[in-house]
């Protein structure tokens, strides 16, 4: 037992010195250690080291020189829960008798019950709980150690436990169906799911009603009357299945025995809805006969009556049905929508005329202010408007945009609607909520009959919007141009002014309509006016894909370095949009290249930002400065890198910028390029050997930050394409940065690089023992008989006993025994190896080495005696 200590205790000193941190230094007056055992300060890791050896007899020695077994790992592990964790009984048990806390949870609020039933640990379960810790504790998630074990698919710790007394039926949530069945099912353990089933019923009266099987309902719910209300997790009752059937004795029995008729799917889907959809009279019928309201909506989540739901999706017969049950004809959802109003935005004359012959309300507004008829106009039903305003429609109701009815048709380019509602008496002079008459409205969407209708009919030409834009601005910027010959001939003023002092000639030349622009000139119209940024119409033209306009201006005497009331110049805006020829213009005139904004940005930053490669090249090569840095110290690098641009960031590396180089919260552009999902550039630098381990200032690296805003994002739904194609990004560069981590693993234990190997332990312990191609960081240093990397693994939580995912599948031990290390195999064997674990081919490795020719490490696997705890 001396030896085994002295083993120990001489690891623990190896694995301190290659370790920074984690170990105190020796008493400097006990520098030698003796075989009788010299007083080592042994800290947590050493203790941990010890626990799983297994070594009862060193923790005794550690326990009385006073190590603190409370103390916590990076893991959030006490002394107790790791040794629970990694099943050693004996361990445990002298743990609790020298006053390691029972109840210790770690960061996920498991218990020691829970870290051994997921690890499988079947006898440190009954010491555990023999001390008195509770089986139906519960973690983070809700679950208690048989809900853990499920998870897991631990079968040997479910028959302990079940052993033990705890409940197959032990729900994680109260108000859904989640008992440790569920739970395993769930995550696909189908050992553990057979198991459980065994042990409680697996037909259920959910599937009883929905086959209409009512022997099998009323045997089921004799036993357990309470089930007649039970919700599967989506919500469906038994009574929701027998109508989703049509099964009506069988929902009359559920009837009878208290079903709830309120009940609904997480869809919001209630069995008056069902029926109804089907248009199953008889189970409406039913029903009602047990005192459901025909005008019920609880569950809704629209709030619809079964009569909208009728108007919506069937037959007029089932709408008339509905009616003579006595349903409300004026209901409204929530969104305020009443039968009318989804009769007439489907098109449903026939249903309209049925509602309106029983008394319908024509002037309900919905949450939108929206008519029936206004929705009857916006869906281009001439027939219903028709029908409607016979019948007394409102044929002048506003909506809250201010919309008139025949703002509507002129948005639709629908003539037939708007000679109809002219016909009717609708006013044409009327404007929306931002000031728009239906000439603003024709003239934007291009409809130039429609246009001089409305002049015929005295619509003001120079009426004004809110944003003081005629419909000549309207016209221009939608490049419509025969109606905006149209509007001058008829006297349209070209030197009107917007809210932003932007005349018709600046909208032009911002909407990239040249030929509009230089007619508004031959006009009159003046070129050096500025607008309320203080900028002149070739800011506008800067932003325009070729560069004429520019070229245009600035002979007509426009100063191409102007600058607007925010710094910016036109080469910032020339740089925004990407148009080459117009950079090369400008620089051509002598501009300012390095000019900032009132951000600090340069033009340089921008199209760094951009990814405009050329105008990129082009600034550079005329010596634009790639080493300014804007108010939040990002370099063109920065810029470049975080949108995703590798073209700029490859040739500023070339020039010379420090690839490492942080912005002020530490970021480097590997942080930026992985944070926005962006794998090309992510991979263009770590091929350009970007530093993995940079930290921010809040002690993060790259793939620490990306993960991060991989737990914090929304879910999909919903979502853009460019917020997908982010989200798939980010989670591609996860996996790439892995891959990238498990070949660092992998290098720095084939070639003994133990520094990075301590760095990366340090930084990412939780891919110690994950595989590429199959082997672990222990198979290759066990291969390569690097004892000390292998010690520095197995001491840091490398799991032995992996076999590789390969044909052979040696586990490490096999591995060093064919090649005959010595030092490692003793390593191996000392922190846990099996010396009889067999291969995938099923040979030990003992026999690996003997196939190999090497009989000492053949003898020594054969002789060792593993200690036991």
């Amino acid at each position: 037992m001396k030896a085994t200590w002295l083993c120990i205790a001489l690891a623990a000193i190896s694995f301190g010195l290659g370790y920074s941190g984690n170990f105190s230094n020796a008493d400097a007056s006990n520098d030698h250690v003796g075989e009788a055992g010299a007083a080592i300060r042994l800290d947590h890791a050493a203790l941990r080291q010890i626990i799983a050896a297994g070594d009862l007899y060193a923790l005794r020695r550690l326990l009385r020189s006073g190590a603190d077994i409370h103390a916590r790992g990076e893991d959030g592990l006490d002394a107790l829960l790791f040794a629970a964790q990694h099943g050693q009984p004996g361990i445990v048990h002298e743990l609790l008798a020298s006053g390691a806390n029972l109840r210790s949870r770690d960061g996920a609020g498991n218990t020691a019950l829970h870290l051994a039933a997921a690890a499988g640990r079947i006898y440190t379960l009954e010491i555990v709980h023999r001390h008195g810790l509770d089986l139906e504790k519960r973690n983070a998630d809700m679950h208690n150690p048989l809900h853990y074990a499920a998870k897991t698919g631990q079968t040997d710790a479910i028959r302990a436990l079940v052993g033990l007394g705890a409940n197959t039926r032990s729900m994680v949530r109260q108000d859904i169906a989640t008992p440790p069945l569920q739970v395993a099912a769930d995550a696909k353990q189908w050992d553990a799911t057979a198991l459980l089933r065994r042990m409680g019923p697996d037909y259920t009266v959910h599937h009883a009603a929905g086959v209409g099987d009512l022997r099998a309902v009323r045997e089921i719910l004799e036993d357990e009357p309470h089930l007649v209300n039970a919700a599967t997790i989506l919500g469906v009752t038994p009574l929701l299945e027998a109508v989703m059937t049509d099964h009506t004795e069988t929902a009359r029995f559920l009837l009878e025995r208290g079903a709830r008729m309120d009940a609904s799917t997480l869809e919001g889907d209630r069995p008056i809805a069902i029926a109804v959809l089907r248009e199953s009279k008889d189970m409406v019928d039913l029903l009602l006969e047990f005192g459901l309201s025909i005008n019920d909506t609880a569950g809704s989540r629209m709030e619809e009556t079964p009569l909208h739901l009728a108007v919506r999706r069937t037959s007029p017969d089932m709408v008339a049905f509905l009616i003579s049950r006595g349903a409300n004809i004026d209901a409204r959802s929530r969104t305020g929508d009443t039968p009318l109003h989804l009769a007439a935005e489907k098109g449903r004359l026939d249903v309209a005329r049925l509602l309106v012959e029983n008394g319908a309300f024509l002037e309900g507004k919905n949450r939108d202010t929206f008519t029936p008829l206004q929705i009857a106009v916006n869906n281009g039903y001439a027939d219903i408007v028709a029908y409607l305003h016979e019948n007394g429609a409102d044929i002048s109701t506003r909506d809250r945009r201010r919309y008139a009815p025949i703002h509507v048709a002129a948005e639709m380019n629908n003539e037939r609607m708007v000679n109809l509602l002219l016909e009717c008496g609708a006013d044409p002079s009327q404007k929306d909520r931002d000031g728009r008459t239906i000439l603003h409205i024709a003239a934007e969407e291009g409809y130039l009959p429609l246009v001089r209708r409305f002049l015929e009919e005295g619509v003001d030409i120079e009426s004004q919007d809110r944003e003081r834009r005629t419909p000549l601005h309207s016209a221009i910027a939608h490049g419509h141009r025969d109606i905006v010959d149209y509007l001058i001939e008829r006297g349209a003023n070209i030197h009107a002014r917007d809210a932003d002092e932007r005349t018709p000639l600046y909208t032009a030349l911002f909407h990239e309509h040249t030929d509009i622009a230089k007619k508004l000139v031959g006009l009159g119209a003046e070129i050096n006016v500025l607008d309320r940024l203080g900028r002149t119409p070739l800011y506008a033209a800067a932003e325009n894909d070729t560069s004429d306009a520019v070229q245009w201006l600035v002979e007509l005497g426009l100063d191409p370095d102007h600058r607007d009331a925010a710094n910016h110049s036109p080469l910032h805006a020339v740089a925004e949009r990407g148009c080459l020829e117009s950079a090369e213009f400008l620089v051509s005139k002598g501009v300012e290249l390095n000019v900032r904004n009132a951000e600090g940005r340069t033009p340089l930053h921008i199209a760094s930002r951009r990814g405009h490669i050329l105008i990129v090249k082009a600034l550079v090569a005329n010596d634009a400065d790639i080493f300014l840095a804007d108010n939040q110290g990002w370099l063109p690098l920065h810029a470049s890198t975080a949108a995703g641009h590798w073209g700029p960031a490859q040739l500023f590396i070339l020039r010379g910028l420090d690839i490492n180089t942080p912005d002020k919260h530490g970021n480097t552009p590997l942080h930026l390029a992985a944070v926005n999902g962006h794998l090309p550039t992510v991979r263009l630098l770590v091929g350009r050997r970007a530093d993995l381990f940079a930290l921010t200032n809040n002690g993060k690296t790259p793939l620490d930050i990306v993960l991060e805003q991989v737990k914090r994002r929304a879910p999909a739904l919903g979502m853009t394409p460019m917020q997908i194609a982010t989200r798939l990004g980010q989670d591609r560069t996860v996996i790439f940065l892995r891959t990238v981590l498990f070949e660092e693993y992998r290098n720095a234990a084939i070639f003994a690089d133990l520094e990075r190997l301590e760095k990366l332990i340090a930084l990412f312990p939780e891919f110690i023992n994950g595989t590429l191609f199959g082997l672990t960081p222990l198979h290759h240093a066990a291969r390569a008989g690097h004892a000390d990397a292998v010690r520095l693994l197995l001491e840091n939580g490398a799991d032995p006993n992996i076999l590789a995912l390969s044909i052979d599948g040696y586990a490490p031990l096999h591995e060093a025994a064919e090649n005959g290390h010595m030092d490692v195999v003793r390593t191996l064997l000392l922190h846990g190896a099996q010396k009889d674990q067999p291969s995938h081919r099923g040979e030990t490795p003992e026999q690996v080495a003997r196939s190999a020719g090497h009989m000492t490490a053949a003898r020594l696997i054969s002789q060792f005696q593993a200690r036991e705890g």
